[in-house]
C-alpha cells in the first residue's frame, strides 16, 4: 500500500508484495520485497490494524543455474522514506517485518526488514485499545440491524452519524474524527459489559424517497470508567430502499 494524502485505517490488514526468486527469472538474484505500507507524505491514522512486510526472493546459493546469485531483502511493515515528511499515528496495531531471502550455502542472503523503518517524518504511538465497530454493509429502509461495538468493560458508548466524511486528528481522544459536518445525531448506545462486546438493535427510519439510496458514516465515542474519552472505529453503512 502506498499513501500520499490523508488516510484513516480501521481494523484493516495491509501486506507487502514478496520478492521474486531465482526460479522466476533464471539466473537473477532474489528480488527485494515491497513494504506493507510506504508513506510518501501526508497523514495516516491506523487503529487495530495489521501491517506486514514480505519476504525477499531466494537466490541461487546452490548454483543450480550456473552462477551464484544473492537473496533479496525482506521488506518493512511500514516504510517512511527519506525526505517524505509524512505523519503516521497508530493505536493498538501489529507490525510484522519481512525476512531476508536465503541463498546458502555459497552466496549471500538479503537483509531482514524492520517493523517501522522511519527515515523521515513523524511517528506517534497513541495509547489505549482499539474500540471496534461492526455493522452490516447495507440495510433496507424501515428495517433493523445489529450493531456491535468491542471495547473495554464499563465503557459508555455513543454513536455519531453523518452523511459526509471528514478528517480531523484528535490526539487527546486517541483517534481520528471521520464524521463530516453536519453531524446528524449522537446516540447513547449503552455500557460495554464484562464480555467486552456491546450489541444493540438499531431501527432504520424509512427513506423519504422510497426508491432512494443513502450512505451514512458511523463512528463511536467511548467514555471509560475514569472519564477519558476515546474515539472509536468508523464504518460506512448503505441504506437501500424497502424493495428487495
Amino acid at each position: 500500500m502506498g499513501a500520499i494524502g490523508d488516510v484513516s485505517l480501521f481494523d484493516s490488514e495491509v501486506f507487502g508484495g514478496s520478492g521474486g526468486s531465482v526460479f522466476d527469472t533464471v539466473g537473477s538474484p532474489g528480488g527485494s520485497a515491497g513494504p506493507g505500507m510506504q508513506l510518501n507524505g501526508g497523514y495516516v491514522f491506523a487503529s487495530g490494524c495489521l501491517f506486514s512486510g514480505s519476504n525477499g526472493g531466494f537466490g541461487d546459493g546452490l548454483q543450480i543455474f550456473g552462477e551464484c546469485s544473492n537473496g533479496g531483502n525482506g521488506s518493512s511493515a511500514v516504510l517512511m522514506p527519506a525526505n517524505s515528511g509524512g505523519s503516521f499515528l497508530h493505536q493498538d496495531c501489529t507490525f510484522n517485518a519481512g525476512f531476508a531471502g536465503g541463498s546458502s550455502p555459497s552466496c549471500y542472503s538479503g537483509s531482514n526488514g524492520q517493523q517501522l523503518e522511519v527515515l523521515s517524518g513523524l511517528v506517534v504511538a497513541l495509547p489505549g485499545s482499539a474500540r471496534r465497530l461492526d455493522v452490516p454493509g447495507f440495510v433496507r429502509s424501515g428495517q433493523a440491524f445489529l450493531l456491535q461495538t468491542l471495547g473495554e468493560p464499563g465503557d459508555l458508548v455513543l454513536l455519531g452519524r453523518s452523511d459526509s466524511q471528514g478528517h480531523l486528528p484528535l490526539e487527546d481522544f486517541s483517534g481520528n474524527l471521520v464524521l463530516g459536518a453536519p453531524l446528524l445525531g449522537l446516540t447513547v448506545l449503552g455500557t460495554v459489559p464484562a464480555s467486552g462486546t456491546l450489541g444493540v438493535l438499531v431501527d432504520v427510519p424509512a427513506l423519504v424517497d422510497p426508491l432512494a439510496f443513502a450512505n451514512v458514516t458511523l463512528q463511536t465515542l467511548s467514555i471509560d470508567t475514569l472519564g477519558q474519552a476515546w474515539l472509536g472505529h468508523a464504518e460506512q453503512l448503505a441504506l437501500l430502499d424497502e424493495t428487495p
